[in-house]
């Protein structure tokens, strides 16, 4: 059995959309003054149903789409307002975690997430050690103090 739908409810998803009641007319392939007799007589064809039900679930869509799309932004943007500050930072602290076969090569972790390596002494840093580091030509370099 059919939706039942009244002439006002199918213009308000008209106008949801976007679409004019002539260019939905010439989607459903009837002329335009058909298509404004059946909208305001109330007698909108299941034809006309199904397809306006169509566009109100991709109206829906849509807007769930658009909602996810703020979530992300408002998860990214201290993300990246977190990556601006070690781009600009002229020193950092980064945790190792990582010792490669290479014995002068020590991975690191900063506190935004990101990665970056240095060279040192081999055995001079264990996993976990916290060492504050700068920007190099490659890479970054330790700190010393004095």
């Amino acid at each position: 059995m059919a939706i039942k739908m009244t002439g006002k409810q199918a213009m308000k998803i008209l106008k949801e959309a976007g679409i004019s009641r002539d260019e939905f007319a010439g989607i459903m392939g009837i002329k335009c003054s058909t298509m404004r007799t059946c909208l305001y007589g109330n007698r909108v064809s299941a034809k006309m149903v199904v397809k306006l039900s169509e566009l109100a679930g991709e109206e829906i869509e849509k807007r769930e789409i658009a909602d996810v799309d703020e979530m992300i932004e408002e998860v990214i943007a201290p993300i990246k307002e977190v990556e601006k500050r070690v781009e600009q930072a002229e020193e950092l602290i980064g945790r190792v975690y990582l010792k490669p076969r290479n014995p002068y090569r020590y991975d690191v972790e900063f506190a935004d997430g990101s990665h970056g390596w240095f060279r040192a002494k081999p055995n001079s840093y264990f996993i976990g050690d916290e060492v504050r580091l700068r920007k190099a030509d490659r890479g970054w370099e330790v700190v010393r103090c004095g």
